[in-house]
């Protein structure tokens, strides 16, 4: 059959039918009203200025696990730009959450290819010839379920496209406007748009239109789907469950979950187009331009809001955020303020918008009073956390509770019959359903993540809504059952926040003093919200404020010492920080530590703070806390690890430890910002407390060290345990003077020794206390005659560790002594305080950054621990300490590090290397030792040492100048050994102008108990003794030698693995 052929005349009405339609669409979906919310209309805003195009991924993006404020500048867009995607394929399928742009992508896409103005994206996807938007706008078509096939569908667009032109006085041409888009004729390009596929209804409808989308791409159309998640969810055409719905000679985009694009939040790049952008809306707006996009995109990178730049990823709220912005000229400083702000807006945008559109589902809109509708959202709010919190979530996204839609209108429909939550005068039970739709659509503050499920659109609203609720009702006891109790479990310390802001807000800035007035602060979870709230930012303190409360602040930071509250107080402003160093001071100078409590409590009625100073003498708040004081509870927040006095000293020190409160602080040229100036008073404070209250020669009392004792038949020790006390004073200790001196009479003998002088720069764990490092590199002479002692045997442990190597005796003792650093380090160390356990190792780091120490032998030690654990250690951090005479030594053992597996003792050649290793570390440590010191005779005077004589001459084992000799005799070490256990000769050699009656007494005490323990001195020369046969005179000790036999060891290692192979295979 002859196709009639159409007149020219034909082609132009259709032509202009088309230009019509195009003018219609243009002057319909160009307007921006601001999202209904500002007061005075501006004018007509187009679409184009404020619209930043999309962008989007296979893989949605969790907003909260995006990028910082302190990072966001460094931040790239994720994904593909939507109007790329929409270029690149003919169906896009874009799932969106609530408020995400998806329906202003569909009016961008209208007014970008209607317009008059050349558009780069009109002429990718059809060339000069042009494309015609149909912008099926799902929620908005009548009876659109009888609609069953795509031409009933687009019959009912053009129908309803006629009505609206007409309300908008323009006359459409339907027939030739059908007949444009006639696929059997010569059709004009077109791209449908579905929009809102989640608002149609149950499965089988959203089928039966994706189907329909499926069609229009087999006939040629382009298209794009856009919709919730919950409107892709369940769909068979995503699922496998269906045949492929295109063409075979079509490329095949929807029989794939892969094929779902998802809109990605905003990355940093849209949001600062989008804040730029905006200031050029209104007049009013563009003469403050400069300062308020640099104002707005400042307050998105402060990390201490860092609650703002995740809730300027979705464009809804960076609009109502921008809103809040333009009004104020300003940022409001707490979340409180801001979030009551934008549901300000809110609110006011769903009115206007129910205004405009008259009805819901034909029904007569009533006015309900926004008290009411309040009161509403604010007790799902409360339910949803209360739920939400039942399921002790972690994770954020995981506590926004997911209603069943009948469920939640049953939980509204009981509010509004009952007054127990409120009074009601409009809103009726039987609204519910109507103010459930009101609160739905258009997006908002409640959103449908699934069909027939219903949660609020951001976690921050639910909480800050539930805040608002319980302000309403906040009476002390109510408070106490509702709020105080639940405090700490997840979510609900941020309504704690809020619920102080919008209490301060309401009360002229005094609201929040009598809610803090009420708490339990013998609570670790309630005076977490103490002293959040008195150290944060978002509440009204002035200096006044801080003075009044700091020893509030201070005693909740005192009876729980491990609930990280010092670090907080550190944010205090300068001069209320020398405040509390002065009742520190008073503090250390107390009788006794009830007295001590009493220093905060006189100075409470000096300066009583507000809300309570007319109930000081009784007030519960400070009685439990006093009384916790007095009797240390071990708990999560204060881990009593051995008695009393000691955990009340820990509080203390680590208060002054982790607050860094310094008066008076120098800096010093060796170590700085860890070490407090000598001439500190409070250092000195606490040296006087110490001796008075722990005197060296009354080992009754524990401060220091606690003695760990072996519960096995077969292990008899006693191991000078670190207790959290001396950790957290080792933050404290300066460089020299009295504290430092004073710290050094408490470390036990056996401690010392046992520890050793090795750093943790290399490996994951300390190895000795900081003090023993700057010991070992003195500022001052020593005058402790137990450091002296200590630094005295520690040379011969030194000696004996350089002729390691030989056989098995000395491995299996470095391997005992591994085990027992391993226990007096971290025994309970699973509970010990996090805090002070950090200082002690930042401690312990900086100090080894700013001295010259021996890595190789920490190295070694960490070797011979890891063997007593069994556990996996590997070389790469050893190659690159060895210097250019080395380097033959570090070709191997790079060829080594990647055939390694872990130490097995199976696996025999590894083992042997492993020990090899070891071996080496210990010798060339040594020898660094012994030669740092004849070479810096003034350090062995600063150690109370004999320069150039380590160890008494008699016994041939060193040179002149102090260094081993080059070949050592056996009958000397033997020498040697003999005398260590004679403790007279000992102590003459280290202390000939002889020693005090009471220092003899104590150091022969210390010298006994060492002997016993099987990392002391002698046992290392016994160990060395025995791999050291009688019938071999003398051993080589030079480092010539132990570079031999580290290389044998390597090459033995790799010829037994081979080439390719690994260890322990």
């Amino acid at each position: 059959m002859t196709q009639h052929k159409e007149s020219i005349a034909e082609k132009n009405a259709r032509a202009s039918a088309r230009g019509r339609y195009f003018e219609w669409l243009y002057r319909r979906f160009r307007p921006v009203r601001l999202l209904e919310m500002v007061d005075e209309e501006p004018g007509p805003v187009s679409l184009r200025q404020i619209f930043v195009p999309l962008q989007a991924g296979h893989e949605d993006m969790d907003e909260e696990k995006m990028s910082g404020p302190e990072e966001v500048r460094e931040e790239t867009l994720p994904g593909e730009g939507v109007w790329d995607l929409l270029v690149q394929e003919p169906f896009v399928a874009l799932s969106g959450r609530p408020g995400s742009g998806k329906t202003t992508l569909v009016h961008a896409l209208v007014v970008e290819l209607c317009g008059q103005h050349s558009s780069n994206l009109r002429k990718q996807l059809a060339g000069n010839r042009g494309i015609a938007p149909i912008p099926l706008i799902l929620r908005n078509l009548p009876d659109l379920e009888s609609v069953r096939t795509l031409d009933e569908l687009l019959e009912c667009w053009w129908r309803e496209a006629g009505i609206q032109a007409e309300d908008d006085n323009l006359r459409l041409d339907i027939p030739r406007l059908r007949d444009s888009f006639d696929r059997s004729k010569e059709a004009y390009p077109a791209l449908l748009m579905f929009d809102g596929i989640d608002e149609v209804g149950g499965t089988e409808m959203r089928s039966r239109i994706f189907q329909m989308a499926a069609e229009a791409a087999n006939l040629g159309f382009r298209v794009l789907v856009t919709g919730r998640p919950t409107g892709f969810h369940d769909l068979p055409e995503l699922n496998g469950k269906a045949e492929c719905l295109l063409r075979s000679d079509c490329d095949t985009v929807v029989s794939s979950k892969e094929k779902i694009y998802h809109v990605l939040p905003f990355a940093w790049e849209q949001i600062e187009r989008f804040v730029r952008d905006w200031y050029t809306l209104r007049n009013d707006w563009k003469r403050k331009r400069q300062a308020g996009i640099e104002n707005f995109l400042n307050a998105l990178q402060d990390s201490r809001r860092r609650y703002l730049l995740t809730l300027a990823r979705r464009p809804i709220f960076l609009t109502l955020m921008a809103l809040v912005h333009c009004s104020r000229n300003e940022m409001p400083d707490g979340r409180g303020a801001l979030y009551k702000a934008i549901i300000d807006l809110y609110l006011v945008r769903q009115e206007r918008h129910r205004q405009l559109k008259e009805t819901t589902e034909g029904k007569p809109m009533p006015h309900w009073p926004e008290t009411e509708k309040r009161m509403v959202l604010g007790y799902l709010a409360y339910e949803s956390q209360v739920r939400g919190s039942r399921q002790k979530k972690d994770e954020p996204e995981k506590r926004r509770m997911v209603w069943k839609r009948e469920e939640m209108l049953t939980t509204i429909r009981e509010q509004l019959s009952s007054r127990k939550y409120g009074r009601f005068t409009d809103i009726r039970p039987e609204d519910a359903e109507d103010l459930l739709r009101y609160f739905l659509h258009p997006a908002g503050l409640l959103t449908e993540p699934e069909e027939e499920r219903i949660q609020f659109a951001h976690l921050s609203f639910q909480e800050y809504l539930c805040a608002d609720f319980l302000a309403g009702r906040s009476k002390e006891n109510y408070l106490k059952k509702e709020l105080f109790s639940r405090l700490g479990r997840p979510g609900w310390d941020e309504v704690g926040m809020l619920l102080l802001t919008i209490r301060a807000e309401q009360e002229r800035n005094e609201g929040h003093f009598e809610i803090l007035s009420w708490l339990d602060l013998s609570d670790v979870h309630q005076a977490d919200l103490f002293i959040r709230a008195y150290t944060g930012r978002e509440l009204p303190f002035t200096e006044r404020d801080l003075e009044e409360w700091l020893p509030v602040a201070m005693g909740c930071a005192l009876v729980h010492p491990d609930a990280k509250f010092v670090k907080r107080l550190s944010r205090l402003p300068e001069a209320i920080q020398q405040q509390g160093i002065e009742l520190l001071i008073q503090m250390f100078e107390a009788e006794d530590h009830e007295k001590q409590w009493d220093v905060l409590l006189d100075r409470l009625e000096k300066m009583p703070p507000f809300c309570i100073e007319d109930c000081l003498t009784d007030n519960p708040m400070f009685e439990k806390m006093k009384t916790r004081w007095l009797n240390p509870e071990n708990d999560s927040s204060w881990y009593v690890e051995f008695d009393d006095e000691e955990a009340r000293a820990y509080s203390l020190f680590l208060l002054f430890a982790k607050t860094k409160w310094r008066k008076n602080q120098k800096e010093e040229s060796q170590i700085q910002s860890l070490v407090i100036s000598s001439e500190n008073r409070i250092t000195k404070n606490i040296a006087t407390w110490i001796q008075k209250k722990y005197p060296i020669h009354k080992n009754s009392k524990i401060l220091l060290f606690s003695i760990f004792l072996s519960r096995k038949k077969t292990e008899k020790f006693f191991l000078p345990v670190i207790t959290n006390a001396a950790m957290a004073l080792e933050a404290l200790v300066p460089s020299e003077g009295l504290l430092f001196d004073t710290l050094c009479e408490h470390i036990p003998l056996d401690a010392f020794i046992l520890q050793g002088i090795s750093s943790n720069d290399l490996i994951n764990s300390m190895r000795c206390m900081p003090t023993l490092l700057m010991i070992s590199y003195p500022r001052q002479f020593i005058i402790s005659h137990k450091t002296i002692l200590g630094l005295g045997l520690y040379q011969a442990v030194t000696l004996a560790e350089g002729a390691s190597g030989h056989n098995n005796i000395y491995d299996e003792y470095t391997k005992i002594r591994g085990k027992y650093q391993f226990i007096l380090f971290f025994s309970n160390r699973s509970r010990r305080s996090y805090l002070s356990l950090k200082l002690f190792r930042d401690r312990h780091k900086f100090i080894f950054n700013s001295l010259k120490l021996n890595r190789y032998r920490s190295l070694s030690l960490n070797l011979s621990m890891e063997r007593g654990q069994k556990r996996p250690f590997y070389i790469y951090r050893y190659p690159y300490l060895f210097g250019k005479e080395y380097n033959h030594l570090k070709e191997r053992l790079e060829k080594i590090e990647n055939k390694l597996t872990r130490i097995n003792k199976d696996a025999k050649n590894e083992l042997c290397f492993y020990l090899a290793l070891e071996h080496f570390g210990y010798q060339y440590a040594a020898h660094d030792w012994f030669d740092e010191q004849a070479e810096n005779p003034d350090l062995m005077c600063r150690r109370g040492l004999r320069p150039g004589e380590p160890l008494p001459k008699e016994f041939g084992l060193f040179d002149n100048d102090g260094r081993p000799l080059p070949v050592q005799n056996r009958k000397n070490w033997v020498r040697l050994r003999q005398w260590l256990d004679d403790d007279d000769a000992v102590l003459e050699f280290f202390f000939p102008d002889g020693l005090p009656d009471e220092n003899r007494e104590n150091l022969l005490a210390q010298t006994d108990l060492l002997r016993k323990q099987p990392w002391s001195p002698q046992a290392a020369l016994d160990a060395v003794l025995a791999d050291w046969p009688e019938d071999e005179p003398e051993r080589p000790y030079t480092m010539e030698h132990a570079e031999a036999q580290l290389e044998k060891a390597c090459d033995e290692f790799l010829k037994a693995v081979g080439e390719n192979g690994k260890a322990g295979e």
